[in-house]
């Protein structure tokens, strides 16, 4: 490390000395934010030795480019914090962080000093944003989930800027979020949609082989070909596990165990933001870990299920035969013509389409899941079970979702009871 005559590191000068209470003080110059100004940082201890090692620490980080001015903007410390303390968490999650960043903190209070943040101006931010939204989704109310997520994360960082001494205190402990708004009902289709969907599926061949074009514009989109040839199993499985869309895509034919009749789940196949990659390209497909380590999990299948994805494997095995030469087999469950996983936007357009042509009222992927725990919760059986197929950390997660559709079924039988 270079030093001047006095032997001084010329990038970190300051003092050491000891005070009337018999605190030590540290007093340090550091490198300005190039406004000509050269910044002094103090901080006590309560030995001189910690505050020789606090000196030491600084003078290092100034040397290898690590010291971070205290009078750093919101947006710049955010980029720093996300760079150097998100690389362990889930890409999916690291990938949330990167969006509410960008698209969410940064266009408000991305200039802001973070030393001079207040908890008035972080609650007029939260209380816009819940009303306002952010960039991405163009200006419509964010959702309640979003915005405690955002709060969350946003408070994570700020933690980590009080432990590096880059402000006094965490303002958002003082932040009060905006009320939530009534919960939604939730998607879930009734016994007569379930059967209209499951006839769909067992007869989508007979369906895409109408030759009669006309009709068969009249009735759906829908194609039976080489392509989406496994699409229905996709939906076969969601309906019969409850699993999310990006763990059953996950699958590989080694997690499925027909002599026990049960699903391994271990892995979720997702779109996340793509950190290595510079060529334009923002995102790419990629198979992680589950969403919480309780997503780890073994999920029994009924007789049903087993026997329709048998049916998918003789099929499958047909497929990679007549495309020896383009399908690379790697073990997955669910493929494309070249082996390929698919992608959950791929089958959710396909999901949409059979919906229509079976006149289901809309719904999305993730209804098959509600659909599952509330007909499991319909059936009498027990929520300590549901909870542990559906992979939830707790089962208080499931009775928050659920409760209403366990109200409404004892409801029922209550009615019925009579000495």
């Amino acid at each position: 490390m270079a030093r001047n005559k006095k032997g001084r590191n010329p990038n970190c000068t300051g003092s050491i000395t000891k005070r009337k209470d018999g605190l030590y003080e540290c007093k340090i110059t550091v490198p300005g934010n190039g406004d000509g100004k050269k910044p002094r940082i103090s901080k006590y201890f309560k030995t001189k030795k910690e505050a020789e090692l606090f000196k030491a620490q600084v003078s290092r980080d100034i040397a290898a480019g690590q010291y971070v001015h205290s009078d750093i903007p919101v947006g710049e410390f955010l980029k720093e914090w996300y760079d150097n303390y998100t690389v362990n968490i889930r890409p999916s999650t690291r990938t949330n962080y990167k969006s509410y960043i960008e698209n969410t903190i940064i266009p408000i209070l991305g200039k802001e000093p973070l030393a001079k943040l207040t908890v008035g101006s972080v609650q007029r931010f939260f209380n816009n944003i819940k009303q306002s939204g952010s960039l991405k989704n163009k200006g419509a109310p964010l959702s309640d989930k979003t915005v405690k997520n955002i709060y969350a994360m946003f408070n994570q960082a700020m933690n980590q800027a009080v432990n590096n001494d880059l402000c006094k205190k965490n303002v958002l402990a003082g932040v009060v979020l905006p009320k939530s708004d009534p919960k939604k009902e939730m998607r879930v289709l009734s016994k007569d949609e379930r059967a209209k969907l499951i006839s769909v599926l067992d007869n989508i061949e007979e369906i895409t082989a109408l030759k009669n074009k006309e009709e068969r514009a009249k009735k759906s989109s829908v194609r039976y070909n080489e392509d989406s040839f496994g699409y229905r199993y996709i939906i076969f499985v969601s309906l019969y596990t409850g699993a999310r869309i990006g763990e059953v895509l996950a699958l590989e034919w080694s997690d499925i165990d027909f002599e026990n009749k049960s699903i391994t789940i271990n892995k979720s196949f997702n779109r996340v933001y793509d950190f290595d990659n510079d060529t334009g390209n923002k995102t790419k497909l990629e198979c992680g870990a589950t969403k919480t380590y309780s997503g780890n999990r073994k999920i029994p299948m009924n007789d049903r299920l087993a026997q329709k994805l048998l049916e998918y494997k003789a099929l499958q095995e047909n497929l990679k035969e007549v495309l020896v030469d383009t399908y690379d087999d790697r073990g997955y469950l669910f493929t494309n013509q070249y082996g390929n996983r698919i992608e959950s936007r791929t089958i959710q357009d396909f999901f949409k389409k059979l919906l229509k042509f079976a006149d289901i009222e809309d719904a999305n992927l993730h209804s098959l899941r509600h659909t599952f725990a509330t007909q499991w919760l319909e059936l009498g059986k027990d929520v300590k079970t549901l909870s542990r197929i559906l992979g939830h950390s707790n089962i208080t997660i499931t009775l928050d979702l659920y409760v209403h559709s366990l109200h409404e079924h004892q409801a029922n039988q209550i009615a019925d009871f009579d000495y």
